[in-house]
């Protein structure tokens, strides 16, 4: 399973294709608080703002495919104060100050936040993927993490920088 994130590489055809990939997978090792999902087959709900080609790699990358008994559904949001349902928060905005007050309106525990906005890990977002040359890097905030009651495997971690902002 870790093998899926050894091989991707971006090319500016299919970045966000490639960028679906490493998120898709890297949903497989995340643990939800107790109560997240109402039942075994409940689905992860990925919702988006401001990207809908990352939106629609994600659907293409999920289709057909399961995460043991869930399937990942996505959906477009405007407003952080609207994820209820939500599971991982992608916040697709390139403007710093615009991602920096999408993250303070997100009060709902249980949401992995992700972006690709340079310097997201330290304005208290999870997971920051980032374009290196050809390469998606992965770097995790465990604080923000914790923060939002989530556990991300230990296998995982091996794998990606970790920073504690």
């Amino acid at each position: 399973m870790l093998a899926a994130f050894s091989g991707l590489r971006a090319q500016p055809l299919n970045e966000y294709q490639a960028k679906a990939s490493y998120l898709y997978n890297f949903i497989k090792f995340v643990e939800w608080p107790e109560g997240a999902f109402p039942t075994a087959k409940t689905p992860v709900v990925v919702c988006v703002i401001e990207e809908k080609l990352l939106q629609r790699s994600l659907e293409e990358t999920a289709r057909g495919h399961r995460l043991e008994a869930r399937t990942v559904v996505t959906r477009q949001v405007h407003d952080a104060r609207r994820v209820d349902g939500c599971h991982v928060l992608f916040i697709g905005s390139r403007d710093p100050p615009r991602v920096a007050s999408i993250l303070r309106q997100l009060n709902s525990p249980g949401v992995l936040t992700v972006s690709e906005v340079d310097g997201f890990t330290s304005m208290g977002g999870a997971v920051n993927l980032r374009l290196e040359g050809l390469r998606i890097r992965l770097v995790i905030n465990t604080s923000a993490v914790e923060l939002q009651q989530l556990r991300i495997s230990p296998r995982l971690m091996g794998l990606v920088r970790v920073v504690r902002e």
